[in-house]
């Protein structure tokens, strides 16, 4: 690769780099170009000419070499003068490669000669600028979601009003946004270009089995469901590393090694406060950048706590950096619907099968102590359960490629965490900070310390003002000082301001609407609210820009003495925030027991609803705190009570698994059949999420085991799909589970447990005598048996006990009521050796609807060992049967096969 070095005289020179592993950290341009011979070419540089200066193409390239030196880097690149114009392949080679040249860049800057800076931006659409004649695609390394949602025929117009000196180059030109490597055809016509670009992006599309008309559409569908939270925001919220920081990481043989690995596992413990989250952000921004995901766990909003939404926000990422990879999600999508955000285990299933066809791909999960409970278990055994079969495989090869980066806070959690990867430890790298990581993380600290003072143009009277409240040891004296400062004493307003991020008190002209009494509510300064509260002019009811009262404030931080103080003099306790939220129910999904008690001591509503349709005890249910739902309980609130979604506090509690919650809940003989908005009961919920524990405290109340949700499914069929055998022994214990049951298409737990391979779960339902092991689908899936679904995936375990039942059919008619013959090349190749092809009777090959049957499943599948199996069964044969065979000579003519 070559690139232009920018030196700091102003000069530029040109470099050479044969090994892509030192290619340096270059910007690009991206530019129109030049009439006739006004260009900056290749031949030009090497030529040293001095003359070049007086092209009018000189002035972009040196305009890229300043911008490049000022932004602080040493090289730049620039089709025209980077690439041999001459050599046809190199061109070839190049323009195929754009799209990840332009990725690959730190910084592109565009020059457009004939934009008017005087014009302003909203005069760009008339710049006539074509990004690279010859070409050139104009992309940034982080497309806008937009362009990733956007069909084939939208982004094939993208080039409808491109200028091109060669007319070819208008469809070559989107091989990088189609991600198509094609031979360019110069001399071929605009015409033949575009055909075989979408020949390539037809192939593309079969490949993966879906037609162009619905592709897009079912993308954009599942992209959004995957958007269950704004991780991006979350990420931003951050501050930058600071230059010279983290080094102690990077360069530690541990994250080395990581890097180099194929997949690899790296937990990283840190004591609070030490820049873990700012060192995951550095290595999403900065150091590692592509091929990179992340999520960031934050205990304090309930919906940064979940396991399933890491996954979901992790998955997002993956499919807007690569769009081929999101058909591994769609079948899942199509089955689930907005649910799937939900299922932890489809969407870890989701990113194995992706991964395994992508690149290797790094996981960042930042603050997992902060992840709720029974989330991080599952997500832990299943980190911990694919890092052991990859220990256990004989090739990498087949694996996902699949790194994790995991930090944490030493506390304790910590235990909790080492004991779920205790089986990896002796294998993958773990970071504990001991004395020499401490002294380095304190040498960064200082290093931020310094950098934010350096930005500040502080003046000595600041310098005085900050010794002074240093000096203050009495929390008394520091406390005269914020009475003084909210009591209007002009000499001290100015400290209070300059002294705001000190000490933490924010200034009410920030923005905020937030008044001295809601910032003395907030710190706890009981003093300073005594003496507010005997002038008589403090507002208690005064709200900030969110509608939140100082009682808001002191009850969220948990000052009780001033909590008291506020309920004295009456403060209203059923005034909500703009989210309709108020404060009994903001302190009961902190699990903030205690205000709990003074609230409703204070007669606040306990059964208000925001704007959600939810109450105190919802959020209490939903975040597992189990003293707080215990004393909305005693306060005798309605446990029925649902939200827009149509989920009550218990269905909430089993969805999230908290079993100590649902068992509090049920002894309030709740309704436990309501059904929310996709018709799931609560054991539908517990039963999908193979949460036995849950599963025994529902059926101790007696709902209906038998109960359907929006797609017909039960209980035992969500078990049995999901290989559930604790939960599915559970339903049938009850006698009350209808085994044979169907859903909307036609199939049973049998046929959901065969085909997923759970011969547990099938010798279950089997040993019951009432599952029909011959059942049939009705609709999607071509009226398939369970023997079919096993056969095709090679289930042979599951075959095994499905062939032991007495009355299984394995042959069968065609549509004309005849039985068919096997192939050929069934013959040759799936028969047993000790089984002559006659022995076995008469054999259905194909089905009128898709074709297969179970013996044609599995040599589609090239199952040998399923079809030797089949094709090994004895069939017992009726007395009619035995007479047919003898008097119209079937076994004869089968010989003559």
């Amino acid at each position: 690769m070559r690139l232009l070095q920018a030196k700091p005289d102003g000069n530029f020179s040109l470099a050479s780099f044969n090994n892509s592993s030192l290619i340096p950290k270059y910007t690009i341009l991206s530019h129109t170009w030049e009439v006739d011979d006004e260009e900056i070419t290749l031949q030009d540089i090497m030529s040293g000419d001095a003359t070049i200066t007086k092209k009018s193409g000189y002035r972009k390239i040196r305009f890229c070499c300043d911008q490049t030196r000022k932004d602080g880097f040493n090289y730049f690149w620039v089709d025209s003068c980077c690439i041999d114009q001459r050599s046809s392949a190199e061109v070839s080679r190049l323009v195929n490669s754009m799209f990840r040249l332009y990725r690959d860049a730190s910084i592109c800057y565009v020059y457009l000669a004939d934009l008017s800076v005087l014009g302003g931006l909203q005069d760009a659409p008339s710049s006539s600028h074509s990004p690279l004649d010859q070409a050139k695609v104009d992309v940034v390394p982080q497309w806008h979601s937009v362009f990733r949602k956007s069909s084939i025929s939208e982004r094939m117009s993208w080039s409808e009003n491109r200028s091109t000196t060669l007319e070819e180059d208008r469809a070559y030109c989107l091989l990088g946004i189609f991600d198509i490597l094609m031979p360019l055809v110069y001399g071929e016509g605009e015409g033949k270009a575009f055909i075989r670009l979408q020949d390539e992006i037809d192939r593309r599309s079969d490949s993966r089995g879906f037609g162009q008309a619905n592709w897009a559409q079912e993308e954009r569908r599942c992209l959004q469901t995957l958007y269950s939270t704004d991780y991006q925001i979350l990420k931003n919220r951050l501050p930058n590393r600071v230059s010279g920081t983290c080094q102690w990481f990077l360069e530690h043989d541990h994250f080395k090694q990581l890097q180099q690995s194929i997949s690899g596992l790296l937990w990283l413990s840190t004591y609070a406060q030490s820049g873990k989250s700012v060192l995951a952000k550095s290595l999403v921004d900065i150091d590692l950048k592509n091929n990179l995901v992340c999520y960031f766990f934050n205990s304090d909003a309930p919906w940064q706590k979940s396991a399933s939404n890491a996954l979901s926000a992790i998955l997002h990422q993956l499919f807007l950096q690569n769009p081929l990879l999101v058909h591994h999600a769609l079948p899942d999508f199509a089955f689930e619907g907005k649910r799937l955000a939900e299922l932890f285990h489809k969407l870890w299933n989701i990113l194995l099968k992706a991964s395994a066809g992508s690149d290797t791909i790094i996981c960042v999960l930042d603050g997992l102590d902060e992840c709720e409970q029974q989330g991080r278990n599952r997500l832990l055994r299943a980190i911990a359960q694919y890092h052991q079969e990859g220990k256990s495989s004989a090739s990498e090869s087949h694996l996902p490629k699949l790194k994790f980066l995991l930090t944490s806070r030493s506390d304790n959690q910590d235990s909790s965490i080492q004991k779920q990867l205790e089986v990896l430890l002796d294998v993958s790298p773990y970071m504990r900070i001991e004395d020499n990581a401490e002294n380095a993380i304190g040498r960064d600290i200082n290093t931020v310390i310094e950098d934010q003072i350096s930005t500040l143009n502080l003046e000595l009277f600041r310098h005085k003002v900050f010794d002074t409240i240093r000096g203050v040891e009495d929390p008394e004296d520091l406390e005269i000082i914020h009475w003084a400062i909210t009591n209007g004493h002009s000499g001290l307003v100015r400290i209070r301001i300059e002294t705001d991020n000190v000490l933490g008190i924010n200034s009410n002209c920030d923005g905020s609407d937030r008044t001295p009494l809601s910032y003395a509510a907030e710190k706890g300064y009981t003093g300073v609210i005594e003496q507010l509260l005997e002038t008589g002019r403090a507002n208690l009811e005064s709200t900030d820009n969110v509608g939140r009262t100082p009682l808001h404030y002191a009850s969220m931080c948990d000052r009780d003495d001033v909590v008291r103080l506020l309920l004295k003099a009456e403060a209203k306790t059923n005034q909500v925030d703009r989210n309709g939220r108020t404060l009994l129910s903001l302190v009961a999904e902190s699990g903030k027991a205690i205000m709990v008690r003074m609230l409703l001591d204070a007669k606040a509503d306990i059964e208000t609803q925001d704007r959600y349709g939810r109450a105190a005890l919802f959020y209490a249910a939903q975040n597992n705190h189990d003293t707080v739902v215990e004393i909305l309980l005693k306060s005798k609130t309605n446990v029925n009570l649902r939200d827009k979604e149509d989920q009550s506090p218990l269905s909430v509690a089993v969805k999230n698994g908290h079993a100590k919650v649902v068992e509090m809940l049920l002894g309030a003989k709740p309704d436990i059949n309501l059904l929310d908005q996709s018709s799931e009961t609560m054991l539908s919920r517990a039963a999908q999420n193979g949460d036995d524990a849950v599963v025994a405290l529902l059926l101790k109340a007696n709902p209906t085991v038998d109960s359907k949700d929006h797609k017909g499914r039960t209980p035992p069929i969500l078990a049995a799909r999901e290989g559930y055998d604790i939960v599915v022994s559970q339903l049938l214990a009850t006698g009350l589970a209808g085994v044979d049951l169907k859903d909307v298409t036609g199939r049973t737990a049998l046929s959901y447990a065969a085909s997923q391979g759970h011969d547990g779960v099938v010798s279950q339902l089997l040993a019951t005598g009432l599952a029909d092991v011959n059942s049939r689908c009705t609709l999607h899936f071509g009226q398939r048996t369970p023997l079919s679904f096993a056969a095709e995936e090679g289930h042979c375990a599951v075959i095994e006990q499905l062939l032991a039942v007495e009355n299984i059919v394995i042959t069968g008619k065609s549509k004309f009521n005849m039985e068919v013959k096997p192939s050929r090349q069934e013959r040759h190749h799936y028969r047993a050796p000790s089984v002559s092809w006659w022995e076995t009777k008469t054999w259905e090959v194909h089905h009128p609807d898709h074709g297969l049957t179970a013996l044609g499943y599995a040599q589609k599948r090239e199952h040998r060992h399923i079809a030797q199996l089949i094709l090994g069964h004895k069939i017992k044969e009726s007395f009619f049967q035995l007479i047919l065979r003898k008097i119209f000579g079937v076994e004869e003519r089968l010989k003559s096969c």
